[in-house]
């Protein structure tokens, strides 16, 4: 977080919103911020309020440096008399969490971390319709896919994921029911499931579960794992059907099981040597 000195003084005076802070810290199993500080999986350890917020205003400080250099790049595109034909991606691989329920960084499942931004703009004579919101989840590997669509060209063997585009034209049908994440961190290594509706948490080796609203919660403040045991149950079978065949573990007897060995590279994707 190192901006420019004169968009870091945009924020210097200016009052900050108060993080979130879910009902939920403080739950056995669950990262919080003295956990967290005392951890050395945390890059926060130790940080007083006042350093953090320095962190967040050099944050926010960021995001409109990166956003001034954008528009320096749009004017440049519509000098050059190129910008109608050409297609932008704006998107980002992750979130830093910026002290929301006193964590920070990007390997937790909160929205603070896992949501990015992705903005699209089509060439013009494109048929995907503009000033249109979708509503899916979809993840960072369908970026190729979406691109190669908008071009008119084929995606190569071996690509994952598929193009967003259809879900832009209102083609729901077929796309994936929800999305599955996770991150090595050691105590608090977790899994993580979503619709874009609602969202499932595991900690895989504390075994602790959440569950969120997404749509009235998007802060994720309120944890509804002990109010809806029938949906917990729904979305442990769903993470049960992600992880069966995973190398490290993760389910016997067609259960989950906590405190298995977390491996951040998997063999069986061919990076290591057996």
């Amino acid at each position: 977080l190192d901006p420019p000195q004169a968009y870091l003084d945009i924020y210097r005076d200016l009052p900050l919103p108060s993080p979130p802070e879910g009902d939920w810290l403080k739950r056995d199993g669950l990262p919080d911020n003295a956990q967290m500080r005392t951890s050395p999986e945390s890059p926060s350890q130790g940080l007083s309020p006042a350093v953090q917020d320095q962190a967040r205003r050099a944050y926010y400080a960021q995001c409109t440096f990166i956003d001034h250099q954008i528009n320096r790049l749009i004017t440049a595109l519509v000098e050059a008399r190129v910008w109608d034909n050409t297609a932008i991606v704006f998107v980002s691989d992750h979130g830093e969490l910026l002290f929301d329920h006193g964590l920070v960084g990007k390997r937790l499942p909160y929205e603070g971390s896992a949501r990015v931004p992705l903005i699209v703009k089509p060439p013009a004579g494109s048929p995907l319709p503009t000033n249109t919101v979708v509503d899916q989840p979809v993840e960072l590997r369908d970026i190729l896919p979406t691109l190669c669509d908008l071009a008119g060209i084929p995606l190569p063997d071996g690509v994952d994921g598929a193009s967003a585009l259809p879900l832009a034209r209102g083609e729901t049908a077929g796309w994936r029911g929800c999305i599955h994440g996770e991150h090595e961190m050691g105590r608090f290594s977790n899994h993580w499931l979503t619709d874009g509706q609602m969202k499932y948490c595991w900690y895989s080796q504390t075994g602790a579960e959440q569950l969120f609203d997404l749509a009235a919660d998007p802060t994720e403040c309120h944890d509804l794992a002990g109010d809806r045991p029938d949906e917990i149950a729904l979305w442990r079978h769903r993470l049960i059907g992600e992880l069966a065949e995973r190398e490290e573990g993760y389910v016997q007897k067609g259960q989950l099981v906590t405190g298995r060995p977390v491996s951040p590279i998997l063999t069986s994707a061919g990076l290591l040597e057996t």
